[in-house]
């Protein structure tokens, strides 16, 4: 499987063109952290571990679009090229094959969404006018990347990836990238989220129930801190219990589970269809 991750990876980072990709998407990030500026409360700092959680959990929705480019040219490589049966007569287990397609899909994927969380922690860094920011702080930009970004490109990349090997279509991988988001916008407008300024109001239970449904965790993260003083939010963490833990386990649970089902019902048999046809005339 090494072998197999190892030439994946290969075949983007020997390209001048990805390079370009990766400074642009930090150029980006770095553009967002200069002019980007969420305002929450004029006693709440505009770098505060509540708004910079806040933001790189709303920018990890760009990890449906990231997961969505690198599934569409990793996963169907070998059917573009017309290697496809090449490839499955060789002796591969299912397993090394679909893992080092996954595994580079999710590495890419979440390689994207840290440049861009960097070039946004130095465009605010280099911030000249710093009145309504405090000291910076890694740890605040990590954490969220890791329980927002990682997560979230986690569950992108196992949807679209299990997409993709059951249905052999390219085009189904990217309506289900876009499905994905749609959703996602009619659920923070179903569960009140701050997000959605036309969010309607809901019953305490019906807000609960859609922060532990939240594929994203945003509406999680607004109900667990929902209570929290201007000095939390200014100087707490990401609180990684309650709600907030149970939904990003349940997330991971989910995607894992989704692979594991994905990996069972996979075939490499190409054309089986036809053939029982060709074989029955």
């Amino acid at each position: 499987m090494k072998a197999l991750l190892k030439f994946e990876l290969k075949t983007y980072f020997t390209k001048s063109g990805f390079y370009v990709l990766l400074l642009l998407i930090i150029l980006s990030g770095f553009f967002a952290g200069l002019n980007f500026r969420l305002s929450i409360s004029p006693d709440v700092f505009k770098n505060a571990p509540y708004v910079t959680a806040y933001m790189l959990g709303l920018m990890s929705l760009l990890s449906i679009f990231f997961s969505t480019v690198f599934a569409t040219q990793i996963l169907f490589k070998e059917t573009d090229a017309n290697f496809s049966l090449i490839l499955y007569a060789m002796r591969l287990r299912k397993h090394h094959f679909l893992g080092s397609k996954f595994i580079a899909v999710l590495s890419l994927s979440f390689l994207c969404f840290t440049l861009l969380t960097a070039g946004f922690a130095i465009g605010q860094i280099m911030l000249i006018d710093k009145k309504e920011y405090t000291n910076f702080n890694l740890f605040f930009y990590v954490q969220p990347l890791i329980i927002f970004g990682f997560v979230n490109t986690l569950f992108c990349s196992a949807i679209l990836c299990s997409v993709a090997w059951i249905s052999k279509n390219k085009l189904l991988v990217y309506v289900t990238g876009l499905f994905i988001y749609i959703l996602y916008m009619v659920m923070l407008i179903f569960s009140s989220s701050p997000l959605m300024a036309t969010g309607m109001p809901q019953s305490a239970a019906t807000v609960q129930l859609s922060a532990s449904l939240d594929p994203f965790g945003l509406s999680a993260y607004f109900l667990q801190t929902s209570t929290w003083t201007v000095v939390q939010r200014n100087t707490a963490s990401i609180p990684l219990s309650g709600i907030l833990l149970f939904n990003r386990l349940g997330v991971l649970l989910l995607s894992f589970l989704v692979l594991l089902t994905t990996f069972k019902i996979f075939s490499f048999s190409v054309g089986e269809k036809r053939n029982k046809k060709i074989i029955q005339k």
